[in-house]
């Protein structure tokens, strides 16, 4: 779905999801025929927020569930290291609304 958005001519495309190894990421890339400037960007938010987050947003599904986004979480704290390497992480738990 990516490539079809480049190709209708947009510049910028946000594609959202789990990609939590170097693997995951290349089958991403691999899917493009579009040439493309990357740029990966992790969001980095507590359990708690998490938490307060997907409750309040009735299309959510299994990760409304709290054992669910905290088997999420485990998950994403062991590909911490290698996100940290591969992307800026933004650490939103550190922010105030403006």
């Amino acid at each position: 779905m990516a490539d079809s958005l480049f190709v209708s001519g947009l510049d910028d495309v946000v594609i959202e999801g789990e990609f939590f190894t170097p693997d995951e990421c290349l089958q991403l890339l691999d899917s493009l025929s579009s040439s493309v400037d990357e740029g990966d960007f992790t969001l980095l938010v507590s359990y708690e927020e998490a938490l307060r987050h997907v409750q309040g947003d009735s299309s959510r599904g299994a990760s409304r569930y709290p054992k669910f986004l905290k088997w999420l979480l485990d998950n994403f704290v062991k590909a911490l290291l290698y996100l940290e390497s591969a992307s800026v992480v933004l650490r939103a738990d550190d922010w105030t609304p403006e």
